[in-house]
């Protein structure tokens, strides 16, 4: 299979479409965080990692879904790269999750 120089691509199927399709599906919220920063910053003064990390959620989000299609297409099965992305994703979405988790019961003790 390596020797002769040919790349054989994966075709589309259920298990590709669907982690395209949960890329799209993330970048939603990313954005609605975006918008949510523009509209309270009109009113009151807002930290830039507030608009910094939706736009870098959202872009990380769709570069994933670029070397999703090119690695279906290069015949790569499994990537280290999007492994780390999504190791990374899940432990940074824990320690927000924690810190409004924390917040809130401040704001209501």
């Amino acid at each position: 299979i390596c020797g002769n120089g040919h790349k054989l691509s994966i075709p589309f199927n259920y298990l590709n479409i669907i982690k395209s399709i949960l890329c799209g599906i993330i970048i939603i919220p990313a954005l609605c965080d975006l918008v949510y920063a523009i509209v309270k910053s009109r009113t009151e003064t807002v930290a830039h990692f507030q608009f910094l990390s939706p736009v870098i959620l959202g872009l990380s989000m769709f570069l994933a879904g670029v070397v999703i299609i090119f690695e279906r297409k290069a015949g790569v099965r499994s990537s280290g790269l999007m492994i780390l992305l999504w190791m990374s994703l899940i432990a940074y979405g824990t320690l927000k999750l924690r810190t409004l988790i924390l917040l809130a019961e401040d704001l209501e003790g």
